[in-house]
């Protein structure tokens, strides 16, 4: 049977374990799956945004460039943010990079680029000018879960 979802294999640095699991339908026999569990290190970049400025051309241009160094992030709404005694509300925009693909050291001097870029930007109008943009950097040890392949009953 072919793996539900392709991982590529695994190396001393990048170990996996495999677990297998009874899946039981509401009906019928109960079949197996078997699960990969990997870990890698990665580095964890969140951008904090104010609401106010979330939907405005610039701000979805940063995003842009954000994805091109990496698609896929998650997106935190609805939060509040407390900057020099004031809340306001705020997005966060989570990026992780695995280590052994991004150079932290390049990636945050692109960062910064685009940092820079969406702070100029903002300027072009009073009202929505930022004169601190904040992200943080953050080391983390990534678990991934994955479907490796399903057994039918019997097997």
């Amino acid at each position: 049977m072919k793996p539900m979802c392709e991982q590529p294999p695994p190396t001393p640095d990048d170990p996996q374990v495999i677990t297998n699991h009874a899946i039981q339908p509401p009906q019928g026999q109960a079949s197996h799956v078997a699960v990969t569990h990997r870990a890698y290190e990665a580095v964890q970049y969140d951008f904090y945004i104010p609401t106010l400025i979330w939907e405005l051309p610039s701000v979805k241009r940063f995003i842009e460039r954000l994805d091109a160094i990496d698609p896929g992030a998650t997106r935190f709404e609805g939060l509040t943010g407390v900057w020099r005694g004031d809340r306001e509300g705020t997005s966060v925009y989570r990026k992780i990079l695995r280590r052994d693909q991004f150079d932290p050291d390049r990636t945050r001097s692109a960062l910064q680029e685009a940092v820079g870029q969406l702070m100029a930007d903002l300027c072009a109008s009073p009202a929505f000018a930022q004169d601190t943009v904040m992200f943080t950097e953050t080391p983390i040890k990534v678990m991934l879960s994955a479907h490796r392949e399903v057994h039918p009953p019997g097997r």
